[in-house]
Protein backbone atom coordinates (compact mmCIF):
# COMPACT_ATOMS: atom_id res chain seq x y z
CA UNK A 1 0.00 0.00 0.00
CA UNK A 2 1.33 3.12 -0.97
CA UNK A 3 0.95 4.86 2.35
CA UNK A 4 3.03 2.10 4.39
CA UNK A 5 -0.50 1.84 6.39
CA UNK A 6 -1.14 -1.87 7.24
CA UNK A 7 -5.33 -2.33 8.48
CA UNK A 8 -5.75 -4.45 11.18
CA UNK A 9 -8.86 -7.52 11.38
CA UNK A 10 -11.88 -6.14 12.74
CA UNK A 11 -12.39 -7.27 16.26
CA UNK A 12 -16.25 -7.12 15.79
CA UNK A 13 -16.15 -10.29 13.80
CA UNK A 14 -17.85 -12.36 16.14
CA UNK A 15 -17.33 -15.91 13.71
CA UNK A 16 -16.57 -17.59 10.71
CA UNK A 17 -18.94 -20.04 9.43
CA UNK A 18 -18.72 -22.49 6.18
CA UNK A 19 -21.57 -21.52 3.89
CA UNK A 20 -22.75 -24.91 3.21
CA UNK A 21 -22.01 -26.90 6.39
CA UNK A 22 -22.10 -24.16 8.75
CA UNK A 23 -18.81 -25.49 10.39
CA UNK A 24 -17.31 -23.04 12.71
CA UNK A 25 -13.64 -21.65 11.94
CA UNK A 26 -11.08 -19.67 14.31
CA UNK A 27 -12.08 -15.76 14.05
CA UNK A 28 -9.48 -14.51 15.59
CA UNK A 29 -5.78 -14.15 15.06
CA UNK A 30 -5.35 -14.86 11.06
CA UNK A 31 -2.15 -15.88 10.73
CA UNK A 32 -2.58 -15.94 6.46
CA UNK A 33 -5.81 -14.87 4.33
CA UNK A 34 -8.68 -17.31 4.28
CA UNK A 35 -10.79 -17.92 1.27
CA UNK A 36 -12.87 -20.99 1.31
CA UNK A 37 -13.63 -23.87 3.70
CA UNK A 38 -11.56 -27.15 4.42
CA UNK A 39 -14.72 -28.86 5.61
CA UNK A 40 -16.03 -29.15 1.71
CA UNK A 41 -14.79 -31.10 -0.67
CA UNK A 42 -12.43 -29.13 -2.86
CA UNK A 43 -12.15 -26.55 -4.28
CA UNK A 44 -14.40 -25.75 -0.71
CA UNK A 45 -17.43 -23.56 -0.14
CA UNK A 46 -17.20 -19.44 0.87
CA UNK A 47 -17.07 -18.62 4.23
CA UNK A 48 -19.64 -15.82 6.21
CA UNK A 49 -18.02 -13.42 8.12
CA UNK A 50 -21.04 -13.01 10.91
CA UNK A 51 -20.30 -9.50 13.21
CA UNK A 52 -21.43 -8.52 16.71
CA UNK A 53 -23.89 -6.07 15.65
CA UNK A 54 -24.58 -4.81 18.98
CA UNK A 55 -20.35 -3.98 19.31
CA UNK A 56 -21.21 -1.68 15.91
CA UNK A 57 -21.84 1.91 16.07
CA UNK A 58 -22.18 3.67 13.14
CA UNK A 59 -21.96 7.20 12.18
CA UNK A 60 -23.09 9.31 9.11
CA UNK A 61 -21.70 8.00 5.69
CA UNK A 62 -18.53 10.25 5.13
CA UNK A 63 -18.15 10.26 1.34
CA UNK A 64 -14.22 11.22 1.71
CA UNK A 65 -13.65 7.86 3.43
CA UNK A 66 -15.69 5.68 0.64
CA UNK A 67 -16.68 2.17 1.55
CA UNK A 68 -14.60 2.97 4.93
CA UNK A 69 -17.47 4.63 6.68
CA UNK A 70 -19.07 1.52 7.25
CA UNK A 71 -15.54 -0.10 8.67
CA UNK A 72 -17.28 -1.38 11.02
CA UNK A 73 -19.35 -4.03 9.31
CA UNK A 74 -16.18 -4.72 6.82
CA UNK A 75 -13.42 -7.16 7.42
CA UNK A 76 -10.25 -4.59 8.22
CA UNK A 77 -10.39 -0.96 10.38
CA UNK A 78 -8.46 2.19 9.13
CA UNK A 79 -7.20 0.73 5.82
CA UNK A 80 -5.28 4.54 5.75
CA UNK A 81 -6.37 7.40 3.99
CA UNK A 82 -4.99 6.85 0.21
CA UNK A 83 -6.13 3.17 0.34
CA UNK A 84 -9.29 2.83 -2.37
CA UNK A 85 -10.55 5.94 -0.39
CA UNK A 86 -12.47 6.73 -4.41
CA UNK A 87 -14.48 3.18 -3.61
CA UNK A 88 -18.50 3.30 -2.60
CA UNK A 89 -20.12 6.51 -2.17
CA UNK A 90 -21.98 5.94 -5.50
CA UNK A 91 -25.20 8.09 -6.55
CA UNK A 92 -28.60 6.66 -5.97
CA UNK A 93 -31.00 7.07 -9.05
CA UNK A 94 -34.01 6.58 -8.94
CA UNK A 95 -36.35 4.82 -11.39
CA UNK A 96 -38.92 6.90 -12.18
CA UNK A 97 -41.20 4.40 -14.04
CA UNK A 98 -40.58 1.61 -11.90
CA UNK A 99 -41.24 4.38 -9.29
CA UNK A 100 -44.53 5.14 -10.29
CA UNK A 101 -45.97 1.51 -11.31
CA UNK A 102 -44.72 -0.27 -7.87
CA UNK A 103 -46.40 2.79 -6.12
CA UNK A 104 -43.07 3.15 -3.87
CA UNK A 105 -40.04 4.65 -4.64
CA UNK A 106 -37.04 2.66 -6.26
CA UNK A 107 -33.93 3.85 -5.94
CA UNK A 108 -30.94 1.57 -7.62
CA UNK A 109 -27.08 2.21 -7.21
CA UNK A 110 -25.29 3.87 -10.18
CA UNK A 111 -22.38 1.64 -10.07
CA UNK A 112 -20.77 3.39 -13.74
CA UNK A 113 -19.05 6.05 -11.13
CA UNK A 114 -16.94 3.48 -9.49
CA UNK A 115 -13.32 3.45 -10.26
CA UNK A 116 -13.35 0.54 -12.44
CA UNK A 117 -17.16 0.93 -13.34
CA UNK A 118 -18.26 -2.18 -11.60
CA UNK A 119 -19.55 -3.32 -8.45
CA UNK A 120 -16.41 -5.45 -7.85
CA UNK A 121 -14.86 -2.60 -6.69
CA UNK A 122 -16.02 -3.04 -2.97
CA UNK A 123 -15.45 -6.67 -3.09
CA UNK A 124 -12.07 -6.20 -3.85
CA UNK A 125 -10.84 -3.09 -2.09
CA UNK A 126 -12.45 -5.11 1.26
CA UNK A 127 -10.55 -8.25 0.04
CA UNK A 128 -6.92 -6.65 -0.86
CA UNK A 129 -7.06 -4.71 2.59
CA UNK A 130 -8.12 -7.63 4.45
CA UNK A 131 -5.22 -9.72 2.73
CA UNK A 132 -2.85 -6.70 3.46
CA UNK A 133 -3.92 -7.07 7.36
CA UNK A 134 -3.31 -10.42 7.51
CA UNK A 135 0.31 -10.47 5.96
CA UNK A 136 0.10 -10.85 2.25
CA UNK A 137 2.84 -9.43 0.12
CA UNK A 138 0.70 -10.44 -2.76
CA UNK A 139 -2.56 -10.93 -4.25
CA UNK A 140 -4.66 -12.39 -7.24
CA UNK A 141 -7.85 -12.31 -8.66
CA UNK A 142 -10.28 -15.07 -10.54
CA UNK A 143 -11.43 -11.89 -12.53
CA UNK A 144 -10.57 -8.92 -14.42
CA UNK A 145 -12.46 -5.60 -12.78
Amino acid sequence: MADDHRPRINPRIARITCSRSGRGFDSRGFARPIGLCGCCPAPGKPLVVEYDLEAVELGPFDRSKGIWSYGELLPVLDPGPSFASDVGGTATVEIARWSRDLEITVLVKNEGNSPSGSFKDRGLAAGVAFGVACGASRETSPTVV
